[in-house]
């Protein structure tokens, strides 16, 4: 029982931010993401009988993480950027 709560700590730790402090947001909902894409394709193929279709579960699946990948990266290089110097100059807003 205590090693399956280190394992699930370890995998928490994944979702948290650089500092590994606080979790990040862009990480929790790329995982709930994930996990809804799969659960509504299990519901479709086991409870529907419906078809499904590898191509487009790959489509979908790989531009959810793309937009994930871009979220975190824009959010990371924002976070490094410091904000213009006005030095004082009252036109610089």
């Amino acid at each position: 029982m205590f090693r399956l709560i280190g394992i699930l700590a370890s995998y928490f730790k994944v979702l948290t931010q650089d500092q590994g402090e606080q979790q990040d947001l862009y990480r929790v909902l790329a995982v709930l993401s994930v996990g809804v894409a799969i659960g509504l394709t299990i519901y479709n193929v086991v409870i529907l009988h419906q078809e499904w279709h590898v191509q487009d579960f790959g489509i979908g699946i790989g531009s959810l993480l793309a937009g994930v990948g871009v979220a975190i990266g824009l959010r990371r290089d924002g976070a490094t950027q410091s904000p213009p110097s006005t030095d004082g100059d009252p036109r610089a807003q």
